[in-house]
């Protein structure tokens, strides 16, 4: 069942990006410089945006009974794990089902454009040179015109807010233990706020796994390429002062992919112990 959202999550990803795509392509380069122009179809010019979001709406909506007869037939709780701290919905309410279908799919598109910031922050100096580059620019909107430091807060920033929101409905509904105090939820949220950022190992291993099968098979000349190319290149900038690499053989991102690794298993420990000795 976990998989299944993660799917339908990732489906409702895409709905979202279609929709948002027809607003870009109106920022987006001239034909013939960006994908969405290259595959613009020779219909008429103005596409319909409506049905994205309707069918994102129904997929969110629908899948609500069908989480809720699937999880009483094969004993499933539905989870929402944030890191630290694990909600737990019920699949014999279906208002706490629909809560878990519209929060599942905000989360898995909170972590989507955080993994679009974390790519904005690292070539936050570069000029709009790279076709992947300029989309996720576009993407991001007025938030890649804000300073760097704003970028970096910004997602701890969002978990903190949207804790302090929400943990008020989840004592409500017993998803977690009440508060004695409203400091307490905010200590909570802070170390939320913290533990957003492992979310970025994603694409940093994703990248580096890339980076490193390209180094060894050609894959042609494709901009996507490039882009890897680059973005790995900037993250194992920190390593190069170990010179790992020899004329043949470069381990640089292998360290680095197990660097990441061994940060992200040991900083859950590490945060879920402070979070259960809060408050402070």
């Amino acid at each position: 069942m976990a998989w299944i959202d993660l799917v339908l999550n990732l489906a409702g990803v895409l709905l979202w990006l279609n929709w948002r795509a027809v607003g870009v392509a109106r920022s987006m380069p001239p034909p013939g410089v960006s994908i969405l122009s290259n595959l613009r179809s020779a219909g008429p010019r103005r596409t319909k945006r409506w049905p994205s979001l309707v069918g994102l709406v129904l997929l969110i909506v629908l899948r609500t009974p069908a989480y809720q007869h699937m999880g009483s037939a094969l004993s499933w709780t539905a989870k929402l794990d944030l890191g630290v701290v694990t909600l737990p919905f019920s699949s014999e309410f279906s208002g706490r089902t629909l809560l878990f279908s519209v929060l599942s799919f905000g989360l898995a598109l909170a972590m989507f454009y955080s993994w679009l910031l974390f790519f904005s922050i690292l070539h936050h100096r570069r000029p709009d040179s790279d076709l992947w580059l300029t989309q996720i620019r576009l993407h991001l909107g007025v938030v890649e015109r804000w300073p760097l430091a704003l970028k970096l807060a910004l997602i701890p920033c969002v978990a903190f807010a949207a804790w302090c929101a929400l943990s008020p409905l989840a004592e409500a509904m017993s998803l977690i233990p009440a508060a004695p105090s409203f400091a307490l939820r905010i200590q909570q949220g802070m170390v939320l706020g913290l533990a957003s950022f492992l979310s970025w190992k994603y694409p940093i291993l994703a990248v580096l796994a890339a980076y490193l099968l390209n180094t060894y098979v050609y894959f042609g000349t494709r901009p996507v390429w490039h882009f890897v190319q680059i973005t790995a290149t900037r993250i194992l900038v920190p390593l190069r002062w170990m010179r790992l690499r020899t004329r043949r053989i470069d381990i640089t991102p292998v360290v680095a992919i197990v660097l990441v690794w061994l940060i992200a298993r040991y900083a859950v420990p590490g945060l879920l112990r402070v979070y259960q000795t809060l408050p402070f």
